[in-house]
């Protein structure tokens, strides 16, 4: 994978190079997608309130569904890790991808919602396309927006966290650009 940035609150692993650039040639977890916005876009990251993601806001409908995308490479069943808050209403699923060095953990983040969806509760086995939650109300005239953060797991969490901002430990979990892990459309 590409080399990290030095700066621990703003490290990400970049985007692959044989990984489309164009988020429309992604599988995405709302529909319909109006803009997907990257922090790279010059977009403020921690706007939203809370602490500062770099993964993607998705600028989508007020009360879309969210549905569970597979990640390229996953093995098994994805689980709720946590939900709470911390990008407003948030969902973190726990994946188990295969890759150049074995297994590895990864977190996807689902923020701005308006409330979980059915089922959505710490410990639970998601099936493929689950609901994971509906898109909430967008900040004073922002379009609603969906936050979508996939972070590799550096260091194994050794109990459930209490919060979920120690999630974003750069000692525990390092952003990864979704591109490199979310599916391509057929």
């Amino acid at each position: 994978m590409a080399r990290l940035r030095l700066r621990p609150e703003r490290e990400m692993i970049a985007r692959l190079p044989d990984r489309p650039e164009q988020f429309s040639r992604y599988q995405l977890p709302v529909d319909p997608v109006l803009a997907v916005l990257h922090p790279t876009d010059d977009v403020q990251a921690g706007s939203l309130g809370g602490p500062p993601q770099l993964g993607i806001r998705i600028e989508t409908g007020q009360g879309s569904p969210v549905t569970l995308v597979e990640l390229e490479g996953q093995e098994g069943s994805a689980d709720v890790l946590l939900v709470g808050q911390l990008h407003g209403i948030t969902v973190v699923t726990r994946h188990s991808i295969r890759g150049p060095k074995g297994i590895q953990d990864h977190l996807v983040l689902y923020g701005q919602l308006g409330r979980p969806g059915p089922r959505i509760t710490t410990g639970a086995t998601l099936s493929p396309h689950s609901v994971i939650g509906f898109v909430g109300a967008g900040r004073d005239d922002d379009t609603p927006q969906l936050v979508l953060e996939i972070r590799r797991v550096i260091r194994p969490l050794e109990a459930t966290p209490k919060h979920l901002s120690e999630l974003l430990n750069p000692a525990r979990t390092v952003a990864v650009d979704p591109r490199n892990l979310l599916p391509l459309r057929p």
